[in-house]
């Protein structure tokens, strides 16, 4: 389960990443980057 959930944020965040550098939109990045984290700190 931690290893699914260690892809699935990985993913969310390479996927954040392509959106910012395609539409520009830096806020999209940080709220998924700071989803991200708090999800990895609740059940890491």
């Amino acid at each position: 389960m931690d290893d699914r959930l260690k892809v699935a944020v990985s993913a969310v965040l390479i996927a954040a990443m392509f959106v910012t550098a395609a539409g520009g939109n830096w806020m999209v990045f940080l709220v998924l980057t700071s989803m991200a984290l708090l999800v990895t700190r609740e059940f890491g």
